[in-house]
């Protein structure tokens, strides 16, 4: 729908939902500009596209015009660029409201998930739903419930709509929005299998897998393993003495044995008497975090 004015008045869709379109200028879903005054009253965008190198807008573009969203979703929509795979906004004013219009004014709309915008968008930049309980749900607003979650071969796959990707094999579980892995495969664990349990024997398999720091400028007295274990993984050392070798090969520098870099997981002896020992021998720092990211590393029992 390509909307160029609304003359002295204002255009209102209503419960359409616009699916699969294509555009490769303005928006697959709807283009409104000249100064229109549109609301889009318990719609549904799904799957349209836009196909434009130089701007964006898989479901809505607005050009200078005025728009209020009540109710209404967003879901599978693209953009070449990237940009505003749901709502692309050149110029005016776009507004998407966390309330239902009437007669469903009573009703707290379902939130849905964050669309993806480019430019100025006023409100809560979500999908909602007023009526219709939204993809992976059973019934009708207000009184919507999940539907148990299923397995899936797409890493993407989140849960958000029921469906759900186990990295590292493992069962589904839940429902949906709450989405849960099981009985992964062996050494892996979190709500998605995501993580990984690493047994480590000796200094140079601790170093290996935690020392990541990586200094910008090449130098020979630094080290950095080979084996990082991933964010939120687990290393778990055997019972013994952690020493540099005679070369220090093993360990960051000579001053330090291990220095991580906004790494975070966890580090623990295999029980908790503290029997694993780093032992800097009177010469070497034993640990220097610098970090750890966007999650907290947890020493155990070392």
């Amino acid at each position: 729908l390509y909307v160029s004015g609304t003359g002295v008045g204002k255009l209102t869709l209503r419960a359409t939902t616009f699916k699969d379109g294509l555009a490769s200028s303005y928006a697959g879903g709807i283009f409104i500009s000249s100064s229109s005054i549109v609301d889009i009253n318990l719609c549904v965008f799904s799957g349209c596209r836009s196909t434009s190198t130089s701007s964006g807008g898989g479901a809505i573009k607005v050009y200078i015009a005025t728009v209020d969203i009540y109710g209404t979703s967003f879901t599978g929509n693209t953009a070449a660029t990237g940009n505003g795979e749901d709502i692309y906004v050149s110029s005016g004013t776009i507004t998407i409201h966390d309330t239902c219009p009437i007669p469903y004014s009573s009703t707290t709309p379902f939130q849905g998930s964050a669309l993806g915008i480019y430019g100025t968008v006023g409100g809560n930049t979500h999908s909602y739903s007023c009526v219709v309980c939204q993809i992976g749900y059973s019934g009708t607003m207000p009184d919507c419930t999940g539907y148990p979650c299923k397995a899936t071969s797409f890493s993407s796959d989140d849960g958000s709509d029921g469906n759900f990707y186990c990295i590292n094999g493992g069962d589904v579980g839940g429902t949906t929005g709450n989405c849960t892995c099981t009985n992964c495969d062996t050494g892996n664990f979190g709500e998605s299998c995501q993580y990984t349990q690493h047994q480590v024997d000796g200094m140079s398999e601790l170093f290996n897998k935690v020392s990541n720091y990586n200094p910008r400028e090449s130098s020979s007295s630094y080290n950095t393993g080979n084996a990082i274990m991933s964010f939120g993984s687990i290393a778990v050392m055997a019972v013994g003495e952690y020493k540099c070798s005679g070369t220090g090969d093993n360990c960051q520098q000579s001053t330090k044995m291990l220095y991580t870099s906004a790494l975070y997981g966890e580090v623990k002896c295999i029980n908790d008497e503290a029997t694993c020992i780093i032992d800097g021998e009177d010469t070497r720092q034993i640990l220097y975090v610098s970090g750890t990211g966007v999650g907290k590393l947890t020493l155990r029992a070392t």
